[in-house]
């Protein structure tokens, strides 16, 4: 999916479905935005409407990975039903610092 803004792309996101038979009703999340259009309510829709074509699609559960420190996306997934499940420490390693990801979930 993707958002434009006065025609220019500012965020996208999908929902991959697992390959395999055993993680076929699986799906994963990714959300990607600009950060001028961060907390206006884009993410929100987006994720909404994820939620329900998943559904429709016969998924049964989603996962998605945030960085620990963005409170504001936490904050966003957990109001729209998803829980933390764990945390991955130093998962991520960008200009020579490591970040920690926190594995969140839910079942549709």
């Amino acid at each position: 999916m993707l958002a434009e803004v006065q025609g220019k792309a500012v965020a996208n996101s999908e929902v991959m479905r697992g390959k395999s038979s055993d993680e076929y009703l699986h799906g994963k999340l990714g959300i990607a935005i600009s950060n001028k259009f961060r907390n206006r309510g884009i993410g929100r829709e987006m994720i909404k409407t994820l939620l329900e074509e998943s559904r429709k699609a016969g998924l049964k559960t989603l996962e998605l990975e945030v960085f620990a420190d963005n409170s504001n996306a936490i904050h966003l997934y957990e109001s729209l039903g998803f829980i933390k499940v764990g945390t991955i420490q130093k998962k991520v390693l960008r200009k020579d610092v490591f970040h920690d990801i926190i594995v969140m979930s839910m079942v549709l």
